[in-house]
């Protein structure tokens, strides 16, 4: 995975602090959403894409992020999609 790494404000490393206690060596990535969080959190719109290989740790790092936007008052809709659905638009939306 590659990420756009911003320079973190003072809420966003509170933020990245709480993410990074429960991942090891993702420290790109829990910045990036981190940074998005924040913006989130203040009424900004932002959509963040996760994408990789099976097993490279996708859904660790949206569990780590859904647990630190809970904590921080944000509402959290989860959706998930088999592979064969894929190609339905939208999916993981409307399944939330």
């Amino acid at each position: 995975m590659h990420a756009y790494v911003p320079e973190p404000t003072p809420h966003a490393t509170r933020l990245l602090r709480s993410l990074s206690s429960t991942l090891v060596g993702r420290a790109d990535e829990l910045a990036a959403l981190a940074d998005g969080l924040e913006s989130a959190l203040q009424g900004e719109a932002r959509a963040v894409e996760i994408v990789g290989e099976a097993g490279i740790g996708k859904t660790a790092l949206l569990d780590a992020l859904a647990d630190t936007a809970s904590r921080a008052g944000a509402v959290v809709l989860r959706g998930r999609t088999a592979e064969f659905e894929r190609d339905v638009p939208f999916g993981p939306v409307l399944e939330a």
